[in-house]
């Protein structure tokens, strides 16, 4: 997690004195994800004066504006873009964006409790003389509970304060934080945003969304959601399986070339695929109608032929078909995990 990247989000109620407060996490140098309940909008839709504050450098607010939001039954997110004339101090952690993507963006596909970490502003750390402070949060998401609704739901026993008196819950001002999964060598992968806290009786439960419901495609196209974050950052997200994660080389690859001749690595993709169109087809074909659970098809050929690069561009249509897929690392050991850590070299 970069601490760097969360931020706290202020908005006007109109004919109020008060403000709308909640958290919001950067997924690009000025664009802020949070969810869309937080911009407190008006009967007709319409939020007022959005401004958004980075705590780990002053107590500044930048104006902000609504990109991109979206609210239904599973769906309650929204992006703001940070005004370009306003010197907001770009962290740290996104000031390079041309050789790796900014975020990882993930998705639960077993059974079994998977640990997240997410981190806000929520009233029980509302402080009288320092003002709204930071909270961080472990827990799990049990993939069985709240399923059927289409969300996630985080549990935590760690103790926690009851928060200064008044309207809204303890957790209230948590709403919009990411929820972040371990990748298994030290980095993370963005899997939802937080909703709602349930007022557990014992412990926290909060739900969330999970951001494949935003990273779906529209008729095979990338979503309107997809298409900004791209604008800002040059790298379209690419939804990954969570839980094999340290089993697989990251879906987007770095573009940290150190010579030439990286630039024809099939991982590199420095020019778009075309042809193949015979072997996509079959391929395909023998992914989505075959009678078999499990298969396997090898291709051979000598090598600077096209063959990665054409699993690699199989594997990225079926993957915006909704199918989980994933390209095996070459470093893998058989050494056992190591305090959860995967058997193979963060480097490979």
């Amino acid at each position: 997690m970069e601490f760097d990247r969360r931020v706290q989000i202020r908005v006007e109620r109109k004919g109020q004195d008060t403000k709308a407060f909640g958290t919001g996490y950067l997924v690009a140098p000025r664009l802020v994800l949070t969810a869309d309940h937080v911009l407190a909008a008006d009967a007709e839709g319409r939020p007022g004066a959005v401004t958004v504050c980075q705590p780990d450098t002053g107590e500044q607010e930048y104006p902000a504006t609504v990109r991109w939001r979206w609210r239904d039954q599973y769906v309650d997110a929204a992006l703001l873009e940070i005004d370009a004339d306003c010197r907001w101090p770009v962290p740290e952690s996104l000031s390079d964006l041309v050789a790796r993507p900014p975020q990882r963006y993930g998705r639960l596909i077993g059974t079994r409790s998977q640990p997240v970490t997410l981190t806000g502003f929520p009233r029980l750390q509302k402080d009288p003389c320092l003002g709204r402070l930071d909270e961080q949060l472990d827990g799990h998401i049990a993939p069985g509970t709240g399923a059927l609704a289409g969300r996630y739901e985080i549990t935590s026993t760690a103790p926690t304060l009851e928060g200064p008196t008044g309207g809204g819950t303890r957790w209230s001002g948590m709403s919009g934080a990411a929820v972040l999964a371990d990748d298994g060598f030290g980095g993370d992968l963005l899997c939802g945003i937080v909703r709602h806290d349930r007022q557990a009786d014992g412990g926290t439960r909060l739900t969330a969304i999970p951001i494949s419901h935003l990273l779906s495609n529209e008729q095979g196209n990338p979503s309107a959601f997809c298409r900004l974050i791209a604008e800002h950052t040059g790298w379209e997200p690419v939804l990954e399986p969570i839980e094999p994660t340290c089993l697989l080389k990251p879906a987007t690859a770095d573009r940290d070339l150190d010579s030439p001749a990286a630039l024809l690595r099939a991982d590199t993709e420095a020019v778009a695929f075309h042809g193949r169109g015979e072997e996509l087809a079959d391929l395909h074909a023998w992914c989505t109608t075959g009678p078999a659970k499990a298969a396997i098809r090898v291709i051979t050929g000598p090598g600077g032929q096209g063959k990665t690069r054409l699993a690699r561009h199989l594997t990225d249509t079926l993957s915006r078909e909704n199918w989980v897929t994933g390209h095996l690392r070459s470093d893998l050991t058989d050494d056992p995990p190591i305090d959860g850590r995967c058997p193979a070299s963060p480097s490979g």
